[in-house]
């Protein structure tokens, strides 16, 4: 190893340490942080029940059951039933997969467009807040997708989603208001895990910002 190489190694050595400390501590503060724990947790629960819906939910989200039209929750209906005896529990589950679907298609579309069209040249200097942005636009995406479906401009019934959800349980709030309830809590705390966790990279991504 030559001299020069050696002098280049030492003089490189203490900006990766400061680097290290500078990215590890937004890290430990991130990792300490409840919100933003619950925040990754909840998503990665939604995640999990999108994927895997057909293993997690008791029944098919379009299994009627005629001897529990809009049963109450108990332990054979957790959530409850709507009015044609279909599990409410089920189809929260199962309506997972259209909200992030819809949401992450978007929000990937538009990235990829943005990155390709108008960033080429700026890309490696705009990650951290364009991954950021991505994460908090999710959440509205789906706050959108279920609008759209609310007003019935999605996906339609019989197929669960969020949105149509809440359509079809706005008639019955005073007799069955769980088939309303339960899917607007989804989204509430969808919305909010994918908020947390924007703000948590926010801290992690953009150092500068404390």
């Amino acid at each position: 190893m030559s001299a020069g190489s050696a002098t280049r190694d030492i003089a490189s050595a203490p900006a990766a340490v400061g680097a290290g400390v500078r990215w590890g501590r937004p890290w430990r503060r991130a990792a300490r942080s409840t919100v933003v724990v619950l925040g990754a947790v909840f998503a990665l629960l939604i995640v999990i029940s999108a994927l895997f819906a057909e293993a997690l939910a008791p029944y098919a989200p379009d299994e009627q059951n005629f001897d529990l039209i809009e049963a109450r929750p108990s332990a054979q209906a957790v959530f409850g039933t709507d009015r044609f005896g279909r599990d409410v529990l089920s189809r929260v589950i199962h309506g997972s997969r259209i909200s992030l679907y819809v949401a992450l298609t978007s929000i990937v579309a538009a990235m990829i467009v943005g990155g390709d069209v108008g960033l080429k040249h700026v890309l490696p200097n705009v990650v951290s807040p364009f991954v950021v942005q991505g994460t908090v636009a999710l959440s509205q995406a789906i706050l959108i997708e279920a609008s759209l479906s609310y007003l019935g401009l999605s996906a339609q019934p019989p197929t669960p989603s969020w949105g149509n959800m809440l359509n079809e349980g706005r008639t019955y709030l005073e007799t069955a208001p769980w088939i309303s309830v339960f899917p607007g809590i989804a989204i509430m705390l969808t919305v909010l895990a994918f908020n947390l966790i924007g703000d948590g990279l926010r801290d992690v991504l953009d150092p500068s910002a404390h």
